[in-house]
């Protein structure tokens, strides 16, 4: 069950380029307004990726699910 109004494009996107620029969680979740748990997510997808731009979805890996 999704807890709270969710994180913008935008949002994501400030949390990114201060991840490269240095700063630290803290200081993001101060400045962006947003929880630390998230902003800590974030910026580990930014790093993982190394860039700016963290990719917003992952695709699935394996098999396609069954619905029917």
């Amino acid at each position: 069950m999704p807890q709270g109004p969710g994180v913008t494009r935008e949002q994501i996107a400030a949390t990114s380029s201060l991840c490269v620029v240095g700063k630290s969680n803290k200081d993001i979740s101060i400045q962006t307004g947003i929880a630390l748990c998230t902003v800590q997510r974030w910026t580990k997808k930014c790093k993982a990726v190394g860039g700016d731009d963290p990719p917003l979805q992952f695709k699935r890996t394996g098999l396609a699910r069954k619905t029917g």
